[in-house]
């Protein structure tokens, strides 16, 4: 969902498409991972945000910091929307609302706390809400 320019017609489309009863389960990261959080109280750019103009910029901790990023058409190119990577980036909050506001029953949260080990991560993740670097959603649609 993160590389989507409208992501409320997205998961409208997808409240629409989807069978009274039925349920779906998206994965998108999250705005306020520990990760994230602590890159902004650096001064740095979350993570989940360093694409831009081409290059992964704006976080000298990130793997891949300005390193150009590949694309798929070349900027100078008629098709090229202007925009690679991710669009938006959201909490899990702001996620849930979103699917609640269309119209869904929606369950929210978070997993994998970078860069720890999964079996801190899994510890830590019961200690701290909502901190993880990915959410999962599980949107239903009622009968």
């Amino acid at each position: 969902m993160e590389h989507l320019h409208n992501t409320r017609l997205f998961v409208e489309e997808t409240y629409r498409v989807l069978k009274p009863g039925g349920t779906v389960v998206m994965t998108s990261e999250n705005l306020c991972s520990l990760l994230n959080c602590i890159a902004l109280c650096l001064g740095y750019t979350p993570f989940s945000l360093m694409q831009l103009c081409g290059r992964y910029i704006g976080n000298p901790l990130g793997l891949h910091y300005n390193e150009p990023i590949m694309q798929h058409l070349p900027v100078d190119h008629p098709a090229f929307s202007g925009v690679a990577g991710h669009i938006r980036v959201m909490t899990v909050r702001q996620a849930r609302e979103l699917f609640e506001w269309v119209g869904f029953e929606a369950e929210v949260r978070s997993i994998s706390i970078l860069p720890l080990p999964d079996c801190l991560s899994r510890i830590l993740e019961r200690l701290i809400d909502n901190r993880g670097h990915y959410m999962i959603i599980r949107a239903h649609k009622a009968r």
